[in-house]
């Protein structure tokens, strides 16, 4: 909904301050209708930035529609990076967010590809403001009409170069916090109890969907050209008429 959003509570065991971590998830938006000046409507994708906050990291849906990454030790000792293109068009995206502590660097992936990265520094100084995670808004009071999926935070880099974006996360020791939404629960499925509080969300039908057949062969078009949601080298070659001479009854 329009002002809805999931909160939860702050616990050191989601803390990411000194380590190298991965935050990803499915997010799809309508996007903001900027009707003021720069970065006075942008609000949260997920962020630990609630309100006041000096020590922080957040993916942010900014003014222009453009996912943001952002960590900051306070004042001006920060590193961000935002993405080339907007992404309110209504269709499911793969947003990954990543520090790696050995390098230094920030960087963010939409759709599998990387956008950009920022050097941050290998440091131990405090990204985490205590406030707990805001997920799907309610950065600074402000919302975005949006739909999520599949949330999860590692200690670990997950991501290095381009990927083909998974539909399902992996679950393992490195997760601190990990949602699936399909299963209709706000519950933390990584065993560390960083469970969700609901602040209006809902579940839609829609939301157990998460590829839709134009997404289905790994985001080319051109690579189902029948749009029937096979992928072309997949497609099984016949004809389903009993009449045809190429009859074939799994015929695609």
């Amino acid at each position: 909904g329009q002002d809805d959003w999931l909160h939860v509570p702050n616990d050191n065991s989601m803390h990411l301050s000194g380590k190298s971590f991965t935050i990803e998830l499915w997010y799809k938006t309508d996007g903001i209708i900027n009707e003021g000046n720069s970065d006075d409507q942008q609000t949260s994708i997920i962020t630990d930035y609630i309100s006041g906050a000096w020590n922080y990291f957040y993916i942010l849906l900014r003014d222009d529609n453009r996912v943001g990454f952002a960590v900051n030790y306070g004042g001006s000792n920060s590193a961000g990076v935002n993405s080339s293109f907007p992404i309110n068009d209504g269709e499911w995206h793969h947003i990954a967010a990543i520090r790696d502590i050995d390098s230094g660097y920030i960087s963010l992936f939409i759709d599998g590809q990387k956008a950009g990265e920022d050097f941050f520094g290998s440091g131990d100084g405090s990204i985490d403001s205590g406030q707990g995670l805001a997920i799907g808004s309610n950065h600074n009071g402000r919302y975005v009409e949006c739909a999520m999926k599949n949330v999860s935070i590692s200690n670990s880099v997950r991501y290095f170069e381009n990927f083909n974006p998974p539909s399902e996360f992996i679950l393992d020791n490195n997760s601190m916090v990990f949602y699936d939404f399909n299963q209709q629960s706000f519950s933390d499925l990584s065993g560390n109890g960083n469970h969700g509080v609901n602040n209006g969300a809902s579940f839609s039908q829609e939301s157990t969907d998460l590829i839709s057949s134009e997404d289905i062969c790994c985001y080319d078009s051109e690579n189902d050209i029948d749009g029937d949601g096979i992928c072309s080298d997949e497609e099984i070659v016949g004809c389903q008429d009993e009449a045809a001479c190429n009859y074939n009854s799994d015929a695609t």
